[in-house]
């Protein structure tokens, strides 16, 4: 909700005051929404993953922890700073964001 003013603003700059589309706004909002919340989701389930699996051998929370951010392949999203939290985090995303690209215009 707080993003729909600043999106509605840039809108209207860019586009003209006569151009501002509500649908749009809605849009955009709902996808910085969702990635600011995988932020949060993805390094859940990863973590979550592995204790299910038992991938890593580790027996709680915080051995399991220390073993995913201590994956360093260079494979995931920022993995030389977060190691393996965000693993996973860019096809999350390409799930996400036009599921809320199509549901939150709907709704609103």
């Amino acid at each position: 909700e707080t993003m729909k003013p600043f999106i509605a603003n840039l809108q209207s700059t860019y586009r003209g005051e006569e151009a501002s589309s509500p649908a749009l706004t809605h849009m955009v909002a709902a996808s910085v929404g969702e990635a600011a919340a995988c932020l949060v989701r993805v390094p859940t389930e990863v973590v979550k993953s592995k204790m299910q699996t038992n991938a890593a051998g580790a027996s709680s929370l915080s051995e399991t922890f220390k073993l995913v951010v201590s994956e360093k392949d260079g494979r995931a999203f920022g993995s030389q700073v977060f190691g393996g939290l965000y693993r996973g985090y860019g096809i999350t995303l390409m799930r996400e964001v036009p599921f809320a690209f199509i549901q939150f215009p709907l709704y609103e």
